[in-house]
């Protein structure tokens, strides 16, 4: 399962989640604020925001000691900025949804065989962590990014996740399969159950029932899924009236 997170590179992920932690900040944080939000020894903390000041992406604000991002780490922000300008929008879009339901919402993308979570607003019961993968085969939020892909694409997916050991080599990815997404491309969404009995490891003690939506593409976009979880005795009954909810959302939030 790829449901657990995995860090080849611890330094490298903090140092990125601690540059989130600051540009997300309302002043200058000191060392011992960040090893505390990241549950790091103050040693480690020390030295790893000693490596990012020499390298030029924090400063030390010389009034509180405190830690803030350079002129380099803005410069780079701005640049990912230009290439996402879309990413205001589709936090957006969780935001909206999320408040007129109160279900659990995600915004993932597809990274190459998986489904990875970039926003998460909570609901009841689910609480992923924000980097979590789950198989882009075998998931809702997986099916609905494939509605925009060919057979062939699609064909290819199987094969590489095959080889990654994402998916199992006994389940079933022939013609049914290939029908089922059609039949959400048709709809234009894509359900799921997830039974209290599923080896998924965000599942909840109680059954769920998901949806999934692919965004638009074009500004930045590009294999965005909008999902949505909650018990499945409040969530199926009203499947349409959410499904419309996804929809305004992102016509909202995405229209020019």
């Amino acid at each position: 399962m790829l449901s657990q997170r995995k860090n080849h590179s611890k330094s490298a992920t903090r140092a990125l989640d601690i540059l989130d932690f600051l540009a997300n900040a309302d002043s200058p944080r000191r060392a011992s604020d960040i090893a505390e939000a990241f549950d790091l020894a103050r040693s480690s903390a020390n030295q790893l925001l000693k490596s990012m000041v020499d390298g030029g992406y924090l400063l030390i604000d010389p009034d509180s000691m405190g830690y803030w991002p350079s002129f380099r780490a803005v410069r780079m922000g701005h640049r990912l900025s230009d290439a996402r300008t879309s990413m205001d929008r589709l936090f957006g879009i969780v935001e909206e949804v999320h408040a007129c339901s109160g279900e659990a919402v995600t915004l993932t993308v597809q990274n190459d065989c998986a489904m990875q979570i970039m926003a998460f607003k909570g609901g009841e019961g689910v609480t992923p962590e924000v980097g979590t993968k789950l198989p882009v085969l075998g998931s809702t939020i997986g099916s609905a990014v494939l509605t925009a892909k060919t057979s062939t694409a699609i064909s290819r997916l199987i094969r590489r996740s095959r080889r990654q050991y994402v998916i199992a080599n006994e389940e079933d990815w022939g013609a049914s399969f290939l029908h089922q997404i059609r039949l959400f491309r048709m709809k234009g969404f894509s359900w799921r159950k997830i039974d209290s009995s599923s080896p998924d490891r965000l599942r909840p003690p109680y059954d769920m029932w998901t949806l999934g939506m692919h965004l638009p593409e074009g500004d930045g976009i590009r294999n965005a899924v909008l999902g949505m979880a909650g018990p499945i005795w409040r969530v199926r009954p009203r499947e349409q009236e959410m499904v419309n909810l996804m929809r305004r959302a992102i016509r909202n939030n995405l229209r020019s």
